[in-house]
């Protein structure tokens, strides 16, 4: 069924100059880009989500889940770059 558990795809193209886009994805779709990932040897993070609260701080987990794609290579500063992230809900 499109749309029981609605998903958001939020990909970089060419780095944070060119900005986050924005994108509705099928659950199935979301599995089908993790595994990719997975196959060419790039890490993923995931996890439940908890409810930001209108004072910043973090409620209780509200059914929605994330998944976090990083990119194999690693900055002088230590950070990473993020390819995609994934936020669904139930």
């Amino acid at each position: 069924m499109t749309g029981r558990y609605p998903a958001t795809a939020y990909d970089v193209d060419n780095g944070w100059e060119s900005g986050v886009h924005k994108r509705n994805i099928p659950q199935t779709e979301i599995a089908r880009e993790l595994a990719h990932a997975l196959a060419q040897g790039i890490p993923l993070r995931g996890g439940p989500l908890t409810k930001q609260l209108p004072d910043g701080t973090e409620g209780k987990e509200d059914g929605s889940a994330v998944s976090i794609v990083w990119a194999s290579s690693d900055y002088d500063d230590g950070s990473k770059r993020v390819l995609g992230w994934y936020e669904s809900g139930r």
